[in-house]
């Protein structure tokens, strides 16, 4: 269809420059009931723990895998509140891995903070993430996962890494906390590792 006119914003520049971090929360919430019944209160939680304990620079994305209608009604107020800067919406489930196709190819900033609906954040868990990130360019990811041995297989390419680099000083150890590991698996429900 043919229209009349010039698009008055077409030659507009715009001072709009995406935050180095995007963090983006994958969110599952499809009703309030059953398993889901308080998920809406952990997703305020853990939306809260990024807006206080997040000192650096971020533009925040959630991926709003086919929610119900009253968590869209909380997504959208913190956009119009300025909290959240893009919402990307499934109308149906899409899985996990759907979902993270979609965002890696969305996420206007260089780094993706990517995080599930749950988690809580503790103060300055971003800048310690990039520090480690922009100590060690070439390995690609960096996990604050509590628990040894789940990134096992994601982490083959940054160990032969830092054995073939001879100024890293590769060292093996238990360096997470028991109690955050025990922490960890309680709350998923796994069984607490023994030691």
């Amino acid at each position: 269809m043919a229209r009349i006119g010039m698009n008055p914003a077409r030659h507009r520049k715009t001072d709009y420059r995406p935050a180095e971090v995007t963090v983006v929360v994958l969110v599952y919430i499809p009703h309030l009931s059953g398993y889901w019944e308080h998920r809406l209160d952990v997703l305020k939680l853990c939306l809260g723990t990024i807006f206080k304990h997040t000192e650096v620079p971020y533009d925040l994305m959630v991926f709003d895998n086919a929610c119900c209608v009253e968590v869209k009604g909380y997504l959208r107020e913190l956009q119009e509140g300025g909290q959240l800067q893009y919402i990307l919406s499934s109308s149906e489930n899409i899985g996990k891995l759907g979902a993270l196709r979609l965002i890696s190819g969305a996420v206007p900033g260089d780094v993706i903070a990517y995080t599930d609906d749950d988690t809580f954040f503790y103060p300055g868990w971003l800048s310690s993430h990039l520090e480690i990130l922009r100590s060690f360019p070439k390995v690609g990811m960096v996990s604050g996962s509590p628990e040894r041995s789940l990134f096992d297989h994601g982490i083959q390419s940054n160990l032969r890494y830092a054995e073939a680099e001879s100024d890293v000083q590769l060292s093996y150890g238990k360096t997470i906390p028991e109690s955050w590991e025990r922490e960890w698996a309680v709350s998923l429900g796994k069984d607490v590792p023994s030691y």
